[in-house]
């Protein structure tokens, strides 16, 4: 049975006083770790580095245990014999698959990478688009309608 819990380690006090949370997945006596984007403090954390009832770093990390935990429930864990290794890469690969596509990076990765006689064109008209939206970054999922024809609108009336 795969079990899943938060923890801090001993000696994982970092300069700036906060410890990085981790979790622990445990799976046939095996035992491995992810670091997490949480950190606690001391004044999080009881004696025994426990998480204190009630304070907002206990809530997130029930939530996040708890998502954990209904993905590994959809990989159907025991059902499937899978190892702790490809339990962590079917996570980490569901992660990935739910992480927005940027846009713009996409764009410029394919110029640099694309062998077409034209991608001077390409990387012209991503300029422009960066332009026009005054940054680098844009989630494929926010190009509408409405953000094409108002670049083209004006576009048209810079060339005027």
């Amino acid at each position: 049975m795969l079990t899943i819990k938060a923890m801090v380690k001993k000696d994982g006090l970092r300069v700036d006083r906060t410890y990085n949370v981790k979790l622990s997945f445990t799976y046939n006596r095996k035992v491995k770790r992810l670091s997490t984007s949480l950190f606690a403090t001391a004044d999080d954390l009881t004696k025994s580095l426990d998480f204190k009832d009630g304070t907002p770093i206990k809530r997130k990390v029930d939530k996040l245990v708890e998502s954990y935990r209904e993905m590994c429930d959809k990989l159907q864990v025991d059902a499937n014999n899978y190892t702790l290794d490809e339990i962590l890469e079917m996570l980490k690969a569901d992660e990935e698959r739910h992480k927005p596509v940027d846009f713009i990076q996409f764009c410029q990765w394919w110029i640099s990478t694309t062998t077409i006689k034209g991608k001077k064109n390409y990387q012209s008209a991503v300029n422009a688009f960066i332009a026009y939206l005054g940054t680098d970054h844009l989630e494929a999922s926010k190009i509408t309608a409405s953000v094409i024809n108002k670049m083209s609108l004006a576009a048209i009336k810079r060339k005027r």
